[in-house]
């Protein structure tokens, strides 16, 4: 699975499920990495995190001058809203940061781009990038705009149910924890037997670290 050549295309939408430290950022910022590689049409990217500043997988993208023309990285945890609340001095609000600094920035996205929305329930605008995240996952192929969510939980309420029905491409990790729950994604949204999807579930995880499924007609399990 590649990016577009094309770099105005719709980049698709996806989730990516996992426990702390299975490797989704890590994942997705080779991906990223790997579309920069081309020499000519590079796609723009938007990596909207809490932790933006600390995560030490986002230190090779993150403010590298190598990449800004492509790359902006929007910092959505509580330092950068702190930060943001001094430089205007005044007692801003979450809202008021959402609707100043946030929003305008995912507004400003250009057709073609992929906004990265990574650990969104932590963020101090989680109130409204969650209705942000449902409403791009259903018509962001209109504008063109891609969207990756990165989550914790398979079964993470309204920050993931929509997704199973929009995202074309959900990444899980066998070799994490929940291989259950992964099972019973295979059998309730695929319809596979549970003794099948057990069995897929304890080859990918011997074999590699995830496992992606194309979601729309037809259905397809592959390891990377």
């Amino acid at each position: 699975w590649k990016f577009p050549e094309n770099p105005k295309a719709w980049p698709t939408s996806q989730i990516i499920i996992g426990s702390s430290g299975v490797g989704k950022t890590h994942k997705v910022i080779e991906e990223i990495l790997e579309a920069m590689k081309r020499k000519k049409k590079k796609r723009k990217f938007l990596y909207v995190s809490p932790e933006l500043g600390i995560d030490k997988t986002l230190k090779k993208i993150v403010n590298n001058k190598k990449y800004e023309k492509w790359f902006e990285g929007l910092d959505v945890g509580d330092d950068a809203f702190d930060e943001w609340r001094k430089e205007q001095d005044f007692a801003g609000t979450a809202e008021d940061y959402w609707e100043q600094v946030v929003e305008p920035t995912l507004n400003d996205m250009q057709p073609g781009t992929f906004c990265v929305l990574d650990d969104s329930p932590d963020s101090v605008v989680a109130p409204m990038l969650r209705p942000w995240l449902i409403k791009m996952l259903r018509t962001g192929r209109h504008k063109s705009i891609g969207v990756g969510s990165i989550q914790h939980n398979l079964r993470g309420g309204k920050w993931t149910s929509q997704s199973y029905s929009s995202v074309k491409w959900v990444t899980l990790f066998p070799r994490g924890g929940g291989k259950g729950l992964q099972v019973e994604f295979l059998a309730e949204q695929h319809g596979l037997q549970r003794r099948k999807a057990r069995e897929l579930v304890e080859i990918f995880g011997d074999t590699g670290r995830w496992m992606t499924i194309h979601q729309w007609s037809p259905p397809v399990v592959f390891p990377s």
